[in-house]
């Protein structure tokens, strides 16, 4: 009987030890030996004081009831299911809460100051903050691959005629609005004012912060408009423009309103390859071009292609723009292929195809006519010339 004791005594120490493994988790040196691969809480390394000492994991956050013992200060643990990204986490005793670790394959909101050090690259936006007093410092020369401009703090605009004298206001007037604190820098217009006089109008394109408003440009008379071309100096000179051989996508976008749809008599946006003026101008007086058009009172919206004045090529998106309706308008040029997309969804194109030229050069242009002897009311949000990223 002597000689059973000792065994008797392990027996009963195991069956003391390995009894609370149907409701909880080991702790301790025992965390090593005895794990449940089935549990949600498949395995916990603490040290002989009950302290993390490497990765936990499981499939939910481990606890006192589930485990055993309740999360550590400094304590990190993963969380994975299957098709899931796992979620590292570690665990602070002063919020009493867990903190996710940074993942670069999901979004994260930064606090406090950060520093990256190698290259950082997102597929999304980056925000460096939200107030005035956040700010972010560059080291190194920046790539700017897109202009934007929302024609906020445009305070310093200012127009002049091409030559840099007063801007005139005669039919067939070409000016620039030169703008120091844009990213785009200038815009350039021509005016229309088929009735022979001057345009009665006081050019004042920012009078509301965010906005151009295209109303003083025109007089309220039938046939009469103007032509923009952001980002140069005119449409025959270069800027912001696509290289067809640079082989490099460019694309062109604009958020566009319209308060009264039948005041217009011709509408366009998109792309053209460098010319002079036309006049009048018109959606389909260009060489070559990539346009989204309007060409009735009704507010059908096409798009439409034309090739060394081959003949215009014309694909209707299915849209008919409403009285007091926004719309964004994006035209993707590549060397051999052009894309439309209208609210951000691309335009089905069956016709309304372009494969430019060697050593062709396009720049970015917007332009309206009236009909009737009222303004329609086209005011631009913002206007963003890039490269395909």
């Amino acid at each position: 009987m002597k000689k059973l004791l000792p065994f008797l005594a392990i027996g009963a120490l195991l069956a003391f030890l390995v009894a609370p493994m149907a409701t909880t988790q080991p702790t301790g040196w025992l965390s090593y030996l005895l794990q449940d691969p089935q549990g949600t809480v498949q395995f916990r390394a603490l040290d002989q004081y009950g302290f993390p000492m490497m990765i936990g994991h499981g499939t939910v956050l481990p606890t006192t009831a589930n485990s055993g013992t309740g999360p550590m200060d400094g304590e990190v643990y993963t969380i994975h299911a299957t098709g899931v990204t796992p979620d590292v986490q570690v665990y602070s005793s002063t919020a009493a809460a867990w903190y996710t670790f940074a993942s670069v394959d999901i979004a994260q909101t930064f606090t406090g100051t950060q520093t990256f050090s190698g290259a950082v690259v997102a597929n999304g936006d980056f925000t460096a903050g939200d107030n005035e007093d956040d700010t972010f410092t560059v080291d190194a020369v920046p790539a700017f691959r897109i202009k934007h401009e929302n024609f906020g703090q445009v305070g310093c605009a200012q127009a002049f005629e091409e030559d840099l004298t007063a801007a005139v206001v005669t039919d067939a007037g070409e000016n620039i609005i030169l703008m120091p604190c844009s990213q785009i820098g200038v815009i350039a217009y021509r005016l229309e004012a088929p009735d022979g006089g001057a345009l009665a109008e006081t050019l004042a394109p920012f009078t509301v912060d965010g906005v151009l408003s295209l109303d003083t440009f025109a007089d309220d008379v039938a046939n009469e408009g103007v032509e923009l071309v952001f980002g140069s100096f005119g449409p025959d000179m270069l800027g912001a423009y696509f290289d067809e051989d640079a082989d490099v996508d460019m694309y062109a976008e604009v958020s566009v309103t319209i308060t009264d749809f039948s005041d217009v008599d011709d509408l366009w946006f998109g792309w053209i390859v460098q010319e002079a003026y036309d006049d009048p101008p018109a959606s389909d007086t260009f060489d070559t071009s990539a346009l989204f058009v309007i060409s009735d009172a009704a507010g059908d919206l096409d798009i439409e292609t034309e090739l060394n004045g081959g003949g215009t090529l014309n694909d209707d998106t299915g849209v008919t723009w409403g009285d007091g309706a926004t719309h964004v308008l994006k035209v993707v040029v590549g060397a051999d292929a052009v894309e439309f997309w209208l609210d951000g969804t691309q335009v089905t194109q069956a016709n309304a195809v372009l494969n430019m030229e060697a050593t062709d050069r396009a720049v970015v242009v917007f332009g309206y006519t009236i009909a009737a002897a009222s303004d329609p009311g086209i005011t631009i949000a913002y206007v963003e010339i890039g490269q395909e990223q």
